[in-house]
C-alpha cells in the first residue's frame, strides 16, 4: 500500500480541469509558522476520517452502502469526507481506473478509509465505520493540523491547502474537485437518484500529491494548487488531505470560495 506514492509520481496524473502555467503571480510553496493552538479549544487537532467509496450507477447494492454511511455520519458528525470514485459509468473520472487498480477493488460496493487497503468494506457495517472513527481519537496525536481554502478569479482556480506535522516525516499534500447532489438514474434506486461526493478530478500533479520534504514536529506548510474554473461549480467542492507513509493522516473540505480554517479537539 505505501508503494502506491511511487507509482502515481511516475505515472504523473493530471486534473481534468487542467493547470495554468507560470503563475508568477503566486509565492512558491513553502514552510510557514507554526499555527498555534489556543488554550480555550484544546490541544489536539480535530482528525476526520477520508472516505473512499467505490460505487456506480449500474450497481443495485451501492444505495445501501451509501445509506450505511450516512447512518455512520449521523452517529460520528463531522468526522468523515467522502469521495465517490465512480467506476464504468458516466459519472467516472479519468483517475478512476487509476485507483481502482492500485486499491485491487473487484467488488462494488467497497469502502476504504484514508487509503488503508485493511479497512476494506464491503458489506453495509455503520458500527465498524464508526469504530474505525472511534479509534481515530483514541489515537489523536496522530493527526496533522489541516486547513484549505479556494479562490476563484477571473476563471482561474486557486486552493490553498496547509498543514501542521505533529511528528517528524515526509507528507505530501492532495487535493480534488468533488460534485454533489447529481441527479442519475441508479441501479436499485430508480430516476433521480442523488449521487453526491462525486470525483470530478485530482488538482495537478495528480494523486501522488506535493511533496512537503522532510518535516519535524510543529512545523507547517502550504501548498498552492491552480485550475480553471469549473463551467457549473455551484455544486462543486474542495476535498484536500495529508498523506504520510501511504496513509491520509486528516482531510478536509470546502466549497468554492470557501474555506475550512485549522479545528481542534475539545479538551475533556
Amino acid at each position: 500500500m505505501r508503494k502506491f506514492l511511487y507509482l502515481f509520481a511516475a505515472l504523473m496524473l493530471c486534473g481534468c480541469v487542467g493547470q495554468k502555467d507560470d503563475p508568477d503571480d503566486l509565492e512558491p510553496d513553502s514552510q510557514v509558522p507554526v499555527v498555534p493552538v489556543e488554550p480555550e479549544t484544546g490541544s489536539h487537532f480535530f482528525r476526520r476520517a477520508l472516505v473512499l467509496e467505490f460505487t456506480a450507477t449500474w450497481c443495485p447494492y451501492c444505495p445501501n452502502m451509501a445509506d450505511a454511511l450516512e447512518e455512520a455520519k449521523r452517529k460520528r458528525p463531522d468526522r468523515f469526507v467522502e469521495v465517490a470514485v465512480h467506476y464504468s459509468d458516466v459519472l467516472a473520472a479519468a483517475e478512476s481506473n487509476t485507483i481502482v487498480d492500485v486499491l485491487k477493488v473487484s467488488a462494488y460496493p467497497t469502502v476504504f478509509f484514508d487509503w488503508d487497503e485493511g479497512t476494506r468494506f464491503t458489506r453495509q457495517e455503520p458500527e465498524l465505520m464508526t469504530a474505525y472513527i472511534d479509534g481515530l481519537l483514541a489515537a489523536q496525536e496522530e493527526a496533522c493540523g489541516i486547513s484549505v481554502c479556494s479562490e476563484t478569479k477571473d476563471g482561474e482556480l486557486q486552493v490553498s491547502v496547509s498543514m501542521t506535522a505533529v511528528a517528524e516525516g515526509s507528507y505530501s499534500l492532495v487535493a480534488a474537485l468533488v460534485e454533489d447532489d447529481i441527479r442519475v438514474t441508479q441501479s436499485g434506486a430508480g430516476a433521480n437518484y442523488p449521487c453526491n461526493a462525486v470525483l470530478r478530478s485530482f488538482l495537478d500533479p495528480g494523486l501522488a500529491g506535493k511533496p512537503t520534504g522532510m518535516l519535524k514536529a510543529g512545523e507547517s506548510y502550504t501548498a498552492t494548487f491552480l485550475a480553471k474554473v469549473p463551467e457549473d461549480g455551484t455544486k462543486m467542492r474542495v476535498v484536500a488531505y495529508v498523506l504520510c507513509d501511504g496513509l491520509a493522516r486528516n482531510v478536509a473540505t470546502c466549497k468554492l470560495d470557501g474555506q475550512s480554517e485549522y479545528a481542534y479537539e475539545k479538551d475533556n
